[in-house]
């Protein structure tokens, strides 16, 4: 009758070893993912003054410069491979590919290294964005990113298209995106401006962006002027409704054509 007692007494205490060690190994698995984490996110920290630093100089000094930031990059990405901002990073990082020198010791490419350079770096691109949006699709700056690379090489479709109707979906507001739309429209103007549907979306972006004085219509002016659009642009808004500043340089950029 005390073989009972002992057995469940054993099995019980099995029973708490097998949920100890599973409980353990838990913890450890969530302390290596924690850690993976910290070392993407302090990498993506790194990664975006890189970005800048190529932003701020317009270029890119050295092919190794490129290539050691792509491999930093893919380091985080496989730390947190569901980071939508690494993807995302994925995408521009190859637009900027083209930045760089195409070889590590200056000598020139063949046409043919040219083309399938430009074929890689376009498809990565779109990669990457695209990745990053299905991870994050309410996230105006990549779909404004995918719009400006098909727009870079031409590729006008419908993608293209969705891309800028979400871009103003989800990014109207927001001062950056209302900056990249126009620098979009600028851009794309030939095809942007035989789609009606398309036309009205940046329109209304540029007057948005217009509406109000101060250092933020002035950007955005400055995006357009150097763009040499600041008069095509102004022909087709409604100047009624755009602060007096913006209405005077659009005035100056007229009477200048």
């Amino acid at each position: 009758m005390s073989a009972l007692p002992t057995s469940t007494s054993f099995a019980s205490r099995i029973a708490g070893l097998v949920f100890l060690s599973l409980l353990i190994v838990m913890l450890l698995y969530a302390i290596v993912i924690v850690t993976k984490w910290g070392i993407a996110d302090l990498q993506l920290r790194e990664l975006r003054n890189v970005l800048n630093t190529w932003q701020a100089r317009g270029t890119i000094s050295e092919l190794d410069e490129w290539s050691a930031a792509r491999a930093k990059h893919q380091q985080a990405l496989g730390n947190r491979p569901g980071n939508p901002e690494l993807n995302g990073l994925h995408g521009l990082i190859y637009e900027w590919r083209l930045h760089a020198p195409f070889t590590s010791d200056g000598s020139p490419a063949t046409s043919e290294e040219t083309s399938a350079l430009y074929t890689e770096a376009f498809e990565q691109t779109l990669e990457g964005y695209r990745k990053s949006l299905s991870l994050r699709p309410a996230w105006p700056f990549s779909w404004v990113q995918l719009a400006r690379a098909k727009g870079i090489q031409r590729q006008y479709d419908e993608e293209f298209d969705a891309a800028v109707y979400n871009t103003v979906r989800y990014g109207k507001h927001v001062p950056e995106i209302q900056i990249e739309l126009n620098r979009l429209w600028a851009l794309s103007a030939d095809y942007i401006n035989r789609d009606q549907s398309l036309l009205n979306l940046v329109i209304g972006n540029a007057e948005r962006s217009l509406s109000r004085g101060g250092a933020l219509a002035q950007r955005n002016l400055n995006v357009l002027s150097s763009a040499g659009f600041l008069a095509s642009a102004c022909s087709k808004i409604n100047l009624e409704i755009i602060s007096e500043s913006a209405r005077r340089a659009c005035e100056v950029a007229t009477d200048a054509q």
